[in-house]
C-alpha cells in the first residue's frame, strides 16, 4: 500500500504535543463575530478515519473470504477421501443391521410395561375420584367464604383509591 506523504501530523506527532490537527486551516463553521471558542471542526481527520473503515471493511472481508475457501476445500476433501467415505457407509449398514433392530426390539418388550403403567395410572386416578370430590365438597363452603372476602377487601380499596 505504501506510505503516505502529506501534510498533516502522524498520531504520535499529536500526542507528542509537537504538531496540532488543522493547523493553518480556517475554521469551517466560520466567523460569526462571538468570542465563544468554538471547536476545531479538523480537529478529527473525517478522511483519515473514513480510509481506515474502509481499509478495515476490506480485511475482515478478505479474510472472511479466504475462511470460507478454506472451508470448502476441507469439505471437498472430505467428500473425496475413501477412508471417510467407507466409515460413512459403515455407519449406515450398522444403523440398518443392529440398531434399527434393536430399538425395535426394545418396543416390543418395552410396550406390556408401557401399557402396565398406563393402566395403573387410569386406575389409581378412578380410586381417586370419590376422595377429590369429598374434598371438593368439603372445602366449598370455605374457598366461598374466601372468595367473599377478597371481593369485600377490592371493593374497600378501589373506594380509598
Amino acid at each position: 500500500q505504501g506510505t503516505n506523504q502529506s501534510s498533516t501530523p502522524g498520531i504520535d506527532q499529536y500526542y507528542a504535543g509537537s504538531a496540532t490537527w488543522g493547523e493553518g486551516e480556517e475554521d469551517s463553521a466560520g466567523d460569526n463575530g462571538e468570542d465563544e471558542e468554538e471547536p476545531d471542526a479538523s480537529a478529527i481527520p473525517m478522511d483519515k478515519l473514513k480510509n481506515g473503515a474502509v481499509n478495515a471493511l476490506a480485511f475482515w472481508q478478505w479474510g472472511f473470504g479466504k475462511v470460507q475457501e478454506k472451508s470448502k476445500e476441507v469439505s471437498e476433501q472430505l467428500q473425496q477421501n475413501e477412508n471417510v467415505r467407507q466409515a460413512t457407509e459403515r455407519i449406515g449398514d450398522v444403523y440398518a443391521t443392529k440398531i434399527k433392530p434393536g430399538i425395535g426390539k426394545v418396543a416390543e418388550v418395552a410396550t406390556p410395561y408401557v401399557e402396565g403403567i398406563r393402566e395403573g395410572a387410569a386406575s389409581a386416578y378412578e380410586k381417586s375420584k370419590p376422595k377429590i370430590e369429598e374434598l371438593r365438597e368439603k372445602s366449598r363452603p370455605a374457598l366461598d367464604e374466601l372468595a367473599t372476602k377478597a371481593e369485600e377487601s377490592w371493593y374497600v380499596t378501589k373506594k380509598k383509591v
